[in-house]
């Protein structure tokens, strides 16, 4: 009788000392964007004021706002907050955007990955008016991001510390917080989540196992990026390599189900992949990127003291930059 007790107790204080850690990342995540509840959203505004017709505004106006904080925060103004605004009114008025007569002659919607129409973490525009939405995207974005990570650290053994910092290394590096108003970190959200899900598979290989890493896989991909899934992916595929390599028994059964799930994902996100494809075929777009020599934006080696001087090579911000590229691209971590 005492040995039960004894194991009921331990079992509410493991969870309680896990609650104050999920409280911790709460109040790390409403600290990071405190602003949005004093009414604040988050959405770099003062671009606006670039162009007609706000820059038609008043000089005393234009002189409170400009110079410019970041010209470099433009796509969330001229391209994701436009198309979360016009994904949530096509929900509220009964239909779901397939195409969005609003760009010049009009443009694919939903095949456009980075509209993001079918990431889950998109949902809250199908309720909620855009500002608010936004904010809450934002919020929940770097809280689960805290949350995966943590998982997936205590998963593979690491102590309730280390995974604390584990997950504040990522979520709040250089890349997650650079990019955090676009695409790529609605996907690499779900890295740490990918990973817990093939360690779960790995300690029992089940079907209801094996469907977890496949839903993981599938909400990267409806996330809407491509560029960071095929990264997401082989990080994915390359852990799994060395998982399996690790192991003393059943290889090729865990190979066999981790193959499964990683085909039954891509089934899961093959309504974005299939048209995302076909419109990238037929995009002017992604045509000139083809011709470009895009690796001018990738990170050289010399490069590597980015890690540890994030801003050596300066800032827009505050008048400078003398790096390649720009400062966005070559955010490392």
């Amino acid at each position: 009788m005492k040995t039960i007790i004894r194991d009921v107790s331990n079992e509410k204080t493991k969870r309680f000392k896990s609650f104050w850690i999920y409280a911790l990342f709460l109040g790390l995540t409403s600290l990071f964007l405190y602003p949005i509840f004093f009414g604040k959203v988050f959405f770099p505004g003062d671009l606006l004021y670039q162009l007609p017709p706000w820059s038609l505004n008043n000089a005393k106006v234009l002189k409170d706002i400009l110079p410019i904080n970041n010209p470099l925060l433009g796509d969330p103004v001229t391209a994701f907050y436009p198309w979360y605004t016009f994904l949530s009114s096509a929900i509220r008025d009964g239909f779901f955007p397939l195409w969005n007569p609003l760009v010049m002659g009009g443009a694919p919607f939903l095949a456009n990955w980075q509209s993001g129409a079918l990431s889950l973490q998109n949902l809250i525009f199908y309720f909620i008016n855009s500002p608010l939405a936004l904010n809450i995207n934002i919020f929940l974005r770097l809280f689960l991001s805290l949350s995966f990570t943590y998982l997936f650290l205590r998963k593979i053994k690491l102590s309730k510390e280390a995974s604390v910092f584990g997950s504040l290394a990522y979520t709040f590096s250089a890349f997650f917080i650079v990019w955090l108003n676009w695409p790529q970190t609605r996907v690499a959200v779900w890295l740490p989540l990918i990973l817990f899900s093939a360690e779960h598979l790995f300690e029992k290989t089940t079907v209801r196992r094996a469907a977890f890493v496949a839903a993981a896989i599938g909400g990267a991909i409806l996330a809407g990026h491509p560029g960071t899934l095929v990264q997401v992916l082989f990080i994915f595929v390359f852990y799994s390599a060395y998982k399996l390599f690790s192991q003393k028994e059943e290889r090729l059964n865990k190979a066999l189900y981790l193959s499964a799930s990683l085909t039954l994902g891509l089934g899961l996100g093959a309504v974005l992949i299939l048209p995302g494809f076909e419109m990238m075929q037929n995009s002017f777009q992604y045509a000139q990127r083809g011709s470009t020599n895009y690796l001018d934006f990738s990170l050289s080696f010399g490069n590597i003291g980015l890690l540890f001087f994030p801003k050596f090579y300066g800032h827009l911000k505050d008048g400078i930059y003398l790096g390649p590229a720009n400062f966005n691209e070559v955010s490392l971590y």
